[in-house]
C-alpha cells in the first residue's frame, strides 16, 4: 500500500485518495475528516467519520491528546488512554479503503476499538458524519441495488437553540445510507459492517444562526443546512479485557452509477475479513 495517503503535520494529518482530500486532528476525533475537497471542489461544513469520545467536544485539547498517533500505509492510527470520567481505552483507525471489485471515487474505513479493566461496563459512544443537505435513501437490497427514500428527522433550529434528543429523531437501524446532494456529480454512501451492531439515525441539521446582540438582526451562518448520519455504538456490556470493535465505511461514487456502485461496495465491505489491527 502507498505511503502517500496520510501526511502528519504538527497538529493534524492531511489525507489524499483519489478524488478526496481532507484534514484530521487526532486531538479532536469528534470532528473527523474536515476541510473536505471532493473532485477538486471544497465541501463547506462537511465532516466525515468523527468519533464522539465522551467530552471530546468540551474538554481541553491537552486532555484528549492521543497517547500514540502514527501513519502507516493506508492507516492513521490514534490511541486514547482511559480517563477518570470514561474508563475505557480507545483505538481509532481511519483507513484508506481501496475496493478490489467495486468502484468508488474514494472510500475511507473507520475502525473503532474499545476495552476496559472494569469487570462489567457499557462503553457506549457515537460516530457521525455531516454532509450538505441531500436527498436521503436507505439500502433495502444489496443484491438488487434497491434503495428506499428516507426523510431525516429535524434537529435544533439554531446553534444556541433547543435540540431534540437523538432518540426522538431515530430513523431506525440501517446498513447503508445514500446521500445525494443537489448539483453534485457524486453521491455519498455510509455503510455499517454487519458485525458491528449499531443504531443509525438520519438527522436534518438546519443552518446555524448567530445570536442577535444589541437588537441587531442575526447574521445567517455561512454553514449550509446539513444531513447528519449518526451511529450509536457499543451499547452492549463490555467485560474486563474484552475488545469491542466497530467498522464503518464512507464512500463517494459516481452519480450516474450510484445505486449499483454503493450496493457493490456494501457487498464487498460486508464480506471483507476482520481488520488486522494492533
Amino acid at each position: 500500500m502507498s505511503d502517500g495517503f496520510w501526511k502528519l503535520e504538527r497538529h493534524a494529518a492531511r489525507f489524499a485518495l483519489g478524488g478526496l482530500e481532507a484534514r484530521l486532528d487526532p486531538a479532536r476525533p469528534d470532528l473527523g475528516l474536515q476541510d473536505l475537497v471532493v473532485l477538486g471542489a471544497p465541501l463547506p461544513g462537511a465532516a466525515l467519520l468523527g468519533v464522539e469520545l465522551p467530552g471530546s467536544d468540551t474538554a481541553p485539547e491537552a486532555d484528549l491528546l492521543a497517547a500514540d498517533v502514527y501513519a502507516r500505509g493506508a492507516d492513521l492510527v490514534a490511541s486514547y488512554p482511559p480517563r477518570s470520567d470514561w474508563p475505557f481505552a480507545a483505538q481509532i483507525y481511519w483507513r484508506a479503503w481501496i475496493p478490489e471489485r467495486a468502484a468508488a471515487l474514494a472510500a475511507v474505513e473507520l475502525i473503532v476499538s474499545v476495552q476496559t479493566q472494569l469487570l462489567d461496563s457499557r462503553p457506549g459512544l457515537c460516530a457521525a458524519s455531516r454532509l450538505p443537505d441531500s436527498d436521503a435513501f436507505r439500502l433495502t437490497s444489496a443484491e438488487r441495488g434497491a434503495f428506499i427514500h428516507s426523510t431525516p428527522a429535524r434537529i435544533g433550529a439554531a446553534v444556541n437553540g433547543p435540540t431534540a434528543p437523538p432518540s426522538a429523531a431515530s430513523d431506525g437501524a440501517c446498513d447503508c445510507v445514500m446521500l445525494r446532494p443537489t448539483d453534485a456529480v457524486w453521491t455519498y454512501g455510509e455503510i455499517v459492517h454487519p458485525t458491528a451492531p449499531a443504531h443509525t439515525q438520519l438527522l436534518a441539521e438546519p443552518s446555524p444562526v448567530a445570536a442577535s446582540t444589541g437588537g441587531k438582526t442575526p447574521i445567517p451562518s455561512r454553514v449550509p443546512p446539513r444531513i447528519v448520519v449518526r451511529h450509536s455504538l457499543f451499547a452492549e456490556r463490555l467485560e474486563k479485557g474484552v475488545i469491542l470493535r466497530a467498522r464503518l465505511l464512507a464512500a463517494f461514487v459516481d452519480r450516474e452509477r450510484e445505486r449499483a456502485e454503493l450496493a457493490a461496495l456494501y457487498r464487498e465491505f460486508a464480506a471483507s475479513d476482520p481488520p488486522l489491527t494492533t
